[in-house]
């Protein structure tokens, strides 16, 4: 059994062996299979840790060029507000040129402080929004302890 399945391992490229060990497609490996993949890629070469490391970083990698400006404001508060609106449902954003608020206020006013999100959220981020400003979504009630 372990030499069918070592066989079968052997045939995987580098990359579906790693994703394997990440946890990618196939999420539950039987125990005896992440042993055997990890000597098989150290076998080619591979230190696994740091790959899985650098897999796991690249995943977290954000272009920020590629954002797209979904609102942009005035005044700094404005947009941290429409940031935690966006993270509150689930969209991560960032603020861009919020540090101009606090070097000279009518600058950032006259440039804008903008919120971005990644290209494929911006028609969720800009629903959220609208909820937001029409009314329709609103801050979560504190409970009370």
């Amino acid at each position: 059994m372990t030499d069918d399945i070592r066989k079968a391992l052997e045939s995987l490229p580098t990359s579906e062996l790693l994703d394997a060990l990440r946890g990618g497609d196939s999420a539950e490996l039987r125990p005896e299979v992440a042993p055997i993949a990890e000597e098989i890629l150290r076998a080619r070469g591979v230190d696994v840790a740091a790959a899985i490391e650098s897999l796991d970083a690249a995943d977290t990698y954000v272009d920020f060029q590629a954002l797209t400006t979904i609102a942009t404001f005035g005044l700094a508060v404005d947009a941290h507000l429409c940031h935690m609106a966006l993270e509150e449902a689930g969209i991560r954003a960032w603020i861009f040129n919020d540090n101009l608020a606090g070097v000279h206020v009518p600058l950032a006013m006259a440039v804008g402080i903008s919120v971005r999100v990644q290209p494929e959220q911006a028609e969720a981020a800009r629903e959220v929004l609208a909820a937001v400003r029409s009314g329709e979504a609103a801050a979560p009630e504190e409970k009370e302890p």
